[in-house]
């Protein structure tokens, strides 16, 4: 990822965290940024990945990623598609 992606994403962070919207409309908006970030962060990967967890994996694994930040950004990847698809109804304020 370069500087300028890097600007991209935080912009779109610090977008998505001021609206007035949704917790959950909030969480699909972030699972969508953590994909965009993962597929910047594997751009010149030869490797084909099915899906976000697939390409975390690999990113984690060869960036040697610490275990308490895989940790988060993957209980961030769940809690964002059980949003997704409906398995979590409504957050409480301040879920997320």
């Amino acid at each position: 990822m370069d500087l300028g992606q890097a600007q991209e994403v935080a912009s779109q962070l610090i977008e998505i965290l001021q609206a007035q919207q949704t917790e959950n409309l909030v969480l699909i908006q972030e699972r969508q940024l953590l994909e965009q970030s993962y597929k910047y962060l594997t751009a010149d990967s030869a490797v084909s990945f099915n899906g976000l967890f697939a390409r975390m994996q690999y990113y984690n694994d060869v960036s040697a990623m610490p275990e308490n930040l895989v940790g988060q950004l993957n209980s961030l990847r769940i809690l964002c598609n059980k949003v997704a698809h409906d398995e979590i109804q409504d957050l409480a304020e301040g879920s997320s």
